[in-house]
């Protein structure tokens, strides 16, 4: 047979030649959907659309089928559930966040003693537009956003190892180089979280992006007053960013996850599957199965869980809770789902930040004093607050990385996670707090005014308020007045930047692999992320011209945490230097953990299927929805 037609080499490798007449035989199949748009023209055929080596993805159960929509919810007005759950990287973690595996990037490798870093992309991805994503869209990210000082700001002291800025090389289409200056082999360790390794953090569309950038379009500054927006500048970041606010949802914009904004209103994100999406499952077929996501708002938490026990929605994990466990089961039946017990990859629901740089001078020499931080660790009744608020399934984990990391000491199981109220008494007692006001509460020193703490809540996410409430309790038996207040995150974060607030509170997450690359409140790194430390923090970044100057023993920390990021990641160096260094979390309390490992619930309508049913882990570390692999769920009514 003769052809005629100019096709790809790929569409000609397929033509079969077979009885009466010709026929084209594909390597891949596709959804009816797409099918159709190719039939009338509207998009090339699938082998065309996927790279040459697409990410083959083995489904949980079976082999799917297409079609349907997925149906979400979301509390927050962000609406960020829309981008979390079709999120792709570079790589992706598996579910405890110990491991991760290429997603568009194809592999990597390391060379010059950890400070050079080789990623190859798959050879023929392309954008939800067609357009190829080649590594043109890193150095475009690199060197017009991330290096421009108008845009940007200042470098992430991630690139800027060893006192030099990081190279960025382009060696071929899909192949880069990033170097260092020092070696930095935690970097894959960041990498691995889908969101570090994707849109807008290490690439951006450059062919869509320029267009909003002064360095290549002239009329940038009219086209943002055109679209109503202040500056080139501010037009450029929300058309950059991906989208866990509801405003940077962009139609039209191009994307690499499995769907893209469809609709976007205030109550809803629709998206629709991409065309390009670079997954196969083991039979050739084309991910996702699904046609559609749907994200709708709900106005609270408590009508989140009447919901999902109804049965309204196909898959609920970001605002479950373990308090709301009974209603997740009793709706069962009615709701047709089921409910399954993933595990918490945090080491504290909620942990306690005494803020060591307080200005206020008694609590200044209270907080820095080991006595009195145990003091408040042992009048904790954890054993109480695990079986109230999470039906005796979570761990009194100390506040380090998780038992299951390859530097973990069983040893930091000790006793300042015991509860010893007669012990809590002495050491308050030691510190000087001896002294009671007629109520029975402990008074300050210098003008005998009630000793109160307040523990400032900045997110509600999980049974934060329940557990502080729990803790203020305790606190009252040993003579502490302690009182929660919940206030706005921003705000907290703005009171924690000028050294206002004395306590607060979030959850300690981070404690898998992603800890060594992205520590938080690990280490004096992302000074927004350390709340018990956080001008000895600024004070670090800046070379000392900014916060507070550490005492000797937070800069040894420090130096046994470079130390420590600089071994090979699984190496027995690491291992060691790791202990070294998080047995001043464990012994030195500077933060003071509840309960982690807590059970988490994901209510699964029994349409949904190929989600993961054991040895499931839910959290931040892992971009939470990336180790359920959702681009292969389906729907099977």
């Amino acid at each position: 047979m003769r052809v005629t037609a100019m096709r790809s080499l790929g569409a000609v490798m397929a033509l079969l030649v077979v009885a009466g007449g010709a026929a084209w035989a594909q390597m891949y199949n596709e959804a009816p959907m797409l099918a159709a748009m190719v039939r009338a023209g509207e998009l090339p055929p699938v082998d065309e659309r996927l790279p040459a080596n697409p990410l083959v993805v083995e489904p949980f159960d079976s082999i799917g089928t297409y079609g349907g929509t997925v149906r979400m919810m979301d509390v927050s007005d962000r609406m960020s559930i829309g981008l979390r759950v079709r999120h792709t990287g570079l790589f992706r973690y598996n579910q405890t966040a110990s491991a991760f595996e290429p997603d568009l990037a194809e592999s990597h490798a390391w060379s010059n003693n950890n400070r050079t870093l080789t990623i190859k992309l798959r050879e023929g991805l392309r954008w939800s537009d067609g357009e190829p994503f080649t590594t043109a869209d890193m150095l475009f990210k690199w060197e017009q956003d991330m290096l421009n000082e108008d845009l940007t700001g200042s470098l992430d002291p991630f690139y800027t190892l060893g006192g030099e800025r990081a190279v960025w090389e382009a060696i071929d289409d899909s192949t880069i180089s990033i170097t260092w200056a020092a070696p930095n082999p935690v970097a894959m360790d960041r990498f691995g979280r889908t969101h570090f390794s994707g849109d807008n953090v290490l690439f951006l569309p450059a062919h869509y992006m320029e267009q909003f950038h002064a360095g290549f379009n002239d009329d940038a500054a009219a086209l943002a007053a055109e679209k109503g927006y202040e500056d080139w500048q501010q037009m450029f970041r929300a058309h950059g960013t991906q989208g866990y606010t509801q405003s940077a949802v962009i139609i039209g914009r191009p994307y690499l996850d499995m769907h893209t904004p469809e609709i976007v209103e205030s109550d809803r994100v629709q998206l629709v599957r991409n065309a390009y999406y670079h997954h196969v499952d083991t039979a050739s077929n084309q991910l996702p199965y699904v046609d559609r996501l749907e994200v709708r708002h709900v106005g609270d938490l408590d009508l989140y869980d009447l919901k999902a026990s109804a049965g309204e929605v196909d898959f609920a994990a970001y605002y479950t809770s373990a308090p709301s466990l009974p209603t997740y089961r009793a709706g069962e039946g009615q709701g047709d789902y089921r409910t399954i017990i993933a595990q918490s990859l945090r080491t504290a629901e909620l942990v306690l930040f005494l803020n060591q740089n307080i200005e206020d001078p008694v609590l200044n020499e209270l907080f820095n004093n080991l006595d009195f931080r145990v003091g408040l660790s042992v009048a904790l009744n954890r054993p109480q607050m695990n079986d109230i608020v999470f039906f005796g399934m979570g761990d009194a984990h100390p506040a380090t990385p998780l038992n299951t990391m390859e530097f973990f000491d069983h040893a930091w199981y000790n006793d300042t996670l015991a509860y010893d109220p007669e012990r809590a008494n002495r050491l308050l007692d030691s510190v000087g707090l001896t002294a009671r006001d007629a109520d029975g509460f402990r008074v300050r020193p210098d003008d005998g005014s009630r000793l109160s703490l307040v523990i400032e809540i900045g997110v509600l996410e999980g049974p934060k308020q329940a557990i502080c409430e729990l803790i203020s309790n305790d606190w009252r038996q040993v003579g502490i007045d302690g009182a929660c207040k919940v206030i706005d995150g921003a705000l907290l974060n703005e009171r924690l930047d000028t050294n206002q607030t004395a306590i607060s509170t979030w959850h300690l997450g981070r404690t898998t692999l992603l800890g060594r690359g992205t520590p938080d409140q690990f280490a004096f790194e992302r000074c927004n992320a350390n709340n018990w430390g956080r001008q000895w923090c600024f004070w670090f970044v800046s070379g000392g011209d900014a916060g507070i100057e550490p005492p000797a023993h937070i800069k040894e920390l420090n130096e046994r945490w470079q130390a420590f990021k600089q071994a090979a990641t699984g190496t027995p160096e690491a291992a060691e230097l790791g202990k070294e260094y998080f047995v001043f979390f464990a012994d030195e309390l500077p933060m003071i953990p509840t309960i982690g490992l807590a059970p988490h619930p994901v209510v699964i309508h029994n349409r949904l299927q190929n989600v993961p049913k054991d040895n499931i882990f839910w959290g931040s570390d892992t971009n939470f929805y990336a180790p359920y692999k959702p681009e292969q769920w389906y729907i099977s009514e």
